[in-house]
């Protein structure tokens, strides 16, 4: 399953959002801090896949 990506917006008062479609994840007052809040959001959802994963190989022997 695709899901949708990580985007970075900043609001009318002049806010950063990290958004996936029109879900806000994440906030910060700065866009480095939007970037890296977003790459923060990325490594730990790869970290559950890995994880998930992981589980289920361990459940299976």
């Amino acid at each position: 399953m695709e899901r949708e990506r990580l985007t970075i917006k900043q609001t009318a008062t002049g806010y950063w959002v990290v958004q996936r479609g029109s879900v806000q994840l994440a906030g910060a007052v700065t866009r480095k801090a939007a970037e890296a809040e977003r790459e923060l959001a990325e490594r730990l959802r790869n970290r559950g896949r890995w994880r998930g994963r992981d589980l289920r190989r361990r459940l299976r022997a």
